[in-house]
C-alpha cells in the first residue's frame, strides 16, 4: 500500500491497508492485524481519509486516542530512508 499514496488522493493505499487486515484475520494473526490498523493511522496520507474509520472502530477510542497524542508529540512510525549515489562515466 505504500506506493499507491500518490494515487486518487491515498484512496488506494487505503484500500491496501484495509485489504491487509482482512487477509491478516483470515489468517488468525490478530496482532498483525491490529498493528496495521495502527500504521493506518499514523500514516499521514491515508488517517483523513473516510476509511481510517474502520481502524479507529476495529482499535477502539483508547487506543486511538494514545495514537492521536503520540501523533501529536511527533512520533514517527514509517522509516524513511534517503539514498544517494554517484553515477559514473
Amino acid at each position: 500500500y505504500f506506493q499507491y499514496k500518490g494515487y486518487a488522493g491515498g484512496f488506494w493505499a487505503a484500500e491496501g491497508y484495509l485489504a491487509s487486515a482482512r487477509c491478516l484475520k483470515g489468517l488468525g494473526r490478530e496482532k498483525d492485524r491490529l498493528n496495521t490498523y495502527r500504521a493506518m493511522l499514523f500514516d499521514k496520507y491515508i488517517n483523513s481519509l473516510p476509511q481510517a474509520d474502520v481502524a479507529r472502530n476495529e482499535l477502539g477510542a483508547q487506543m486511538v486516542q494514545e495514537i492521536n497524542e503520540m501523533i501529536a508529540q511527533g512520533v514517527h512510525t514509517n522509516v524513511t530512508v534517503k539514498l544517494s549515489a554517484e553515477v559514473g562515466q
